[in-house]
């Protein structure tokens, strides 16, 4: 398989900074703190890791936890096991608590949204609430769950979506990278499956995803073939919508050699 991708991670139009990173086989936002939109494109044959991170904590700990993940995937290498990429997980988890903890901050930490790919073999991993898509034969779905307090109460049938939706708590997390062990295990959510030619696939921060509806990034997807130009219309999307967020995204499409 080949695949041909493109990223996007800026700070969107409210927010000052920017702590989200976004990684594209090596390719990552070294300087977090530039202000400049960071992007990556290119075609990565038969195997490509991809992940989305978003940075959370005051001063500049948020850019620097997301910073420490991507860093940390880049030297685990390329596309791995469900085994190794729980232990990466946990490694980065390790990493950013012990960056908190030398630096005194009250709240250092990032999501994670991870897709590896090899061959025709995909597997996906995510902790917090950065999601995974795919479109295949014009169908989107959401292949990752959403850490958030939120979505356990909406899973336990005590709040509704509609609910949820304008919620005050609803970017609350319930899982992150940066819990100390002794308060949470970090539980990452999987998902892998056997690529076709023709799947596109995106990860995102919930400054897209929180703002834009499935519907539109279906439609999006559909209508914008080129990863590049899938990538600039959702973060126009975001920033359309009124997205008081940084936003990230990546496209991935998968075809034949």
């Amino acid at each position: 398989m080949q695949f041909h991708y493109s990223a996007l991670c800026g700070r969107g139009r409210i927010r000052s900074v920017n702590q989200d990173n976004v990684y594209c086989c090596g390719k990552f936002r070294a300087d977090p703190g530039s202000s400049e939109i960071f992007s990556a494109e290119g075609v990565a044959d038969g195997s490509g890791v991809f992940c989305v991170a978003d940075g959370m904590g005051g001063g500049a700990f948020g850019e620097e936890a997301s910073l420490e993940a991507v860093k940390l995937l880049r030297e685990a290498g390329g596309p791995a096991s469900k085994k190794d990429v729980d232990k990466y997980i946990r490694a980065a988890n390790a990493l950013v608590c012990s960056a908190a903890e030398e630096k005194g901050a009250g709240l250092m930490g990032t999501t994670l949204a991870y897709v590896g790919f090899d061959g025709r073999r995909a597997l996906a991993a995510n902790v917090g609430d950065s999601r995974i898509y795919r479109l295949r034969d014009g169908e989107l779905e959401q292949l990752s769950r959403d850490h958030t307090v939120l979505s356990s109460l909406i899973s336990m049938g005590i709040l509704s979506g509609e609910d949820a939706a304008q919620h005050p708590d609803r970017h609350s997390l319930s899982q992150y990278i940066g819990i100390p062990e002794e308060e949470m295990l970090i539980e990452p959510d999987f998902a892998s499956w056997r690529l076709q030619p023709g799947d596109v696939i995106m990860l995102c921060s919930d400054g897209l995803s929180g703002f834009v509806q499935d519907a539109e990034f279906a439609r999006l997807l559909k209508e914008r073939s080129v990863p590049g130009e899938a990538c600039e219309a959702l973060y126009r999307a975001a920033e359309e919508a009124g997205s008081d967020d940084n936003i990230s995204v990546v496209v991935i499409r998968a075809d034949k050699n």
